[in-house]
């Protein structure tokens, strides 16, 4: 079994334990209520329904199929590996006016869902609605427990058994949750909502997420970053999502600094994704509440790394910081030189001062990607 197999049996594991402490009385689901809630007039202000925090690293190219254990269907954990919204808080699930609407169908479009039934193999059924639905995109991590709408948490469930009726059950834990949270909320239950709401806080440990903490002690570029840990062992980590220009490349310099003024000599904490090939912790780095990875592309210091994003948010934060002309959107159109592209052009031996030449010759033939 793969590591990656294991986290999502624990998810599911992990969501039934919460479920099993704290089970009420059923009361009737409140119908429609997430319905009259969109992210456009969400009334908690806090929540960014973009926002997302995936559970291991999704494999876009690979074919997706369904699974099924003890009878359940499950996703690919190849391709599905779950995500959770870090801004749906303990408070926010907690709060009477929080609804799914806040996140759903938000930072997901019409083109992700297509995409998402054509790497399960499945053809996007027309007319999918009502009593005619014969599929729905779920959501791993349920949105009653703060999981979030992204590519990382969806995946299509299909067949007659689950549409039996106008309002169709869902997969067998969210429904019951989503009871038992409405009931919690309306019944002034508080002790139980607080132990079901911390279960949700709880999760990335419970999945086995290794968190790192520790002060940054010296930054090496606009990427990567070495930090002290109580236990006086440095570790080096990359930041996951993002590709900073290389030192010797246009902007280098800059994206180093823009990084050391947001974590150098700060305590932060590390949620660690992955290992790279140079033995590198890969993983989001957070100061306090702040996403550094996603403020660097913010700022303009850092591209998305298209070739291993799994959080589209920050494809949406590198739009915004392009249209704005913030940091290195600011430079020549020539001189904006993904890192990628740079370092390619190193190792083929081509120099650095002639690799704004190169980078405008590949352009001009249209054999670049952005």
């Amino acid at each position: 079994m793969t590591a990656v197999t294991t986290r999502t049996i624990r998810i599911a594991a992990a969501l039934t334990f919460c479920l099993g402490f704290t089970r009420l009385a059923d009361v009737p689901l409140l119908a429609g209520a997430a319905a009259r809630v969109t992210c456009a007039d969400c009334p908690v202000l806090s929540v960014n329904p973009q926002a997302s925090r995936p559970l291991g690293r999704a494999a876009n190219s690979t074919p997706c199929r369904v699974q099924t254990r003890n009878g359940l269907p499950l996703p690919d954990p190849k391709c599905t590996p779950g995500a959770i919204n870090p801004t749906v808080t303990l408070a926010v699930l907690g709060d009477r006016s929080f609804r799914t609407g806040c996140l759903r169908n938000c930072a997901t479009t019409q083109r992700d869902w297509s995409a998402t039934y054509r790497r399960y193999g499945i053809q996007h059924p027309k007319g999918n609605s009502g009593r005619n639905q014969i599929c729905e995109l779920d959501h791993l991590v349920p949105l009653e427990m703060g999981g979030a709408d992204t590519i990382e948490n969806i995946w299509p469930q299909c067949g007659p058994a689950i549409f039996q009726t106008q309002t169709p059950p869902r997969d067998p834990l969210t429904p019951n949750f989503q009871r038992q949270v409405f009931s919690m909320r309306h019944s002034g239950k508080i002790i139980h909502a607080a132990f079901l709401l911390a279960c949700l806080i709880a999760l990335p440990t419970i999945t086995h997420a290794e968190t790192i903490t520790g002060r940054v002690v010296r930054v090496l570029d606009g990427d990567t970053v070495a930090i002290l840990t109580p236990q006086k062992e440095q570790v080096r980590v990359r930041l996951a999502e993002i590709d900073a220009p290389e030192k010797n490349q246009p902007f280098g310099m800059s994206a180093k600094k823009m990084l050391s003024d947001l974590i150098f000599a700060r305590d932060v904490s590390v949620v660690k994704i992955d290992t790279d090939r140079y033995g590198r912790t890969v993983g989001r780095i957070y100061q306090g509440q702040t996403d550094v990875n996603l403020e660097m592309v913010k700022a303009g210091g850092a591209w998305a790394y298209t070739k291993y994003l799994t959080d589209s948010t920050f494809r949406t934060a590198e739009d915004a910081a392009r249209a704005g002309k913030r940091g290195l959107w600011a430079l020549q159109e020539d001189q904006r030189i993904p890192p990628w592209e740079w370092r390619k052009q190193q190792r083929a031996g081509i120099p650095s001062h002639s690799v704004e030449k190169v980078w405008r010759k590949s352009r001009s033939s249209a054999r670049w990607i952005q």
